[in-house]
């Protein structure tokens, strides 16, 4: 589902982009219903999970000549807080703060369907618990990375109010810091209100002259359990080099390389006396970033292994990442590898930029 959302992603994006001429400030509010996702024999536990939940957003519409040069039929961003209620108690209930960014695909009169993906945070009640939780095999943090991806419709009402339906599916997941962790999957459905408080113009800025190319060399280290020692730590560490080409102020396409080694894997290969077995790994990857104003980049890369003798993890794999501009050319941040529905490792990184006009 992931692969198919960065795909349409790549396809919406226009050549150029430049700031907006208004946009219309929105409040919502919207319940929701669905279900925790069983996708793994491990979490059989949480089989007929429902939930409900409810969201509140502030988002902006991004309207006018110069937003449509990046998407013709305009844009919503904005912050979003849920909380999500689980009749399972091995799962308890969620607590969740993120950011979105939704391009909007379809535009009529009184209807705008839209894309909307966010990042962000959660706070999950009921832990693994060796002694008090032991069947909840989900999630061992009280506070884990938090994805939603989803399709939104908006009908138009009237003065200002619109009627808004949803259907997403959310993830929450520590990235293997701490074991078990087989991420939380729950689809849901939403239907609520929005209502608009104003329209806001902008005054349109005179760009310069961007660097179209980037180069990024990146470091990389991550430290996580296994479960087959939940008590014990093991290093995860890497480098690797991107290239990424900036179609417009707002998104950039990259190619790139790295290679990465799984202490964790060593001991696993040790445990089961694999002997001659490489717990290094080699990837090669593709992906998109939004570039979220002059210090933020959102990334998310598709991996294919090319050297893999590591029988836990599939040959493909994706990458979630959120980076911090500390200069013109050196970025801090965080990334996530997944293996399908299962995280891998959350790691922290160091990044260099060469800039090429």
């Amino acid at each position: 589902m992931r692969l198919i959302v960065v795909i349409i992603l790549f396809l919406i994006v226009d050549s150029t982009y430049a700031q907006d001429d208004f946009y219309k400030l929105n409040l919502g509010l919207q319940p929701s219903a669905g279900f925790a996702w069983a996708h793994d024999d491990k979490v059989n536990s949480i089989e007929n999970t429902s939930f409900a939940g409810i969201t509140f957003e502030v988002n902006k519409l991004h309207l006018g000549n110069q937003s449509s040069q990046w998407n013709n039929k305009g844009y919503f961003n904005g912050v979003q807080i849920s909380y999500f209620r689980f009749s399972n108690s091995i799962i308890g209930h969620l607590f969740s703060a993120s950011y979105f960014l939704e391009p909007v695909l379809i535009k009529t009169e009184k209807i705008k369907l839209s894309l909307r993906a966010a990042l962000g945070l959660a706070y999950a009640s009921n832990p693994f618990d060796s002694i008090f939780n032991p069947r909840n095999k989900n999630y061992s943090l009280y506070v884990n990375p938090y994805l939603s991806l989803g399709l939104n419709i908006r009908y138009k009402v009237n003065l200002g109010f619109a009627i808004k339906a949803g259907l997403n599916y959310n993830h929450i997941s520590n990235g293997n810091i701490q074991d078990p962790n087989y991420g939380l999957n729950f689809p849901s459905m939403s239907l609520g209100m929005e209502k608009t408080l104003n329209t806001f113009k902008m005054i349109p800025k005179v760009l310069d002259n961007i660097p179209n190319w980037r180069i990024d060399l990146v470091g990389f280290a991550s430290n996580k359990s296994s479960t087959l020692s939940l008590k014990d730590r093991f290093w995860v560490y890497g480098m690797g080099m991107n290239l990424s080409r900036k179609i417009n102020l707002l998104h950039a396409y990259t190619i790139g390389a790295e290679i990465m080694a799984d202490e964790s894997v060593g001991f696993l290969y040790q445990m089961e006396l694999r002997k001659g077995r490489s717990y290094f790994r080699l990837g090669t990857t593709i992906g998109h970033e939004f570039l979220l104003g002059n210090k933020f980049v959102f990334s998310q890369q598709i991996g294919v292994y090319i050297f893999n003798q590591t029988p836990y993890v599939s040959w493909i794999y994706h990458r979630w990442g959120l980076n911090y501009k500390l200069t013109k050319n050196l970025m801090i941040g965080s990334n996530l590898l997944a293996d399908f529905q299962k995280a891998n490792f959350l790691d922290l990184r160091m990044t260099y930029s060469i800039i090429k006009k």
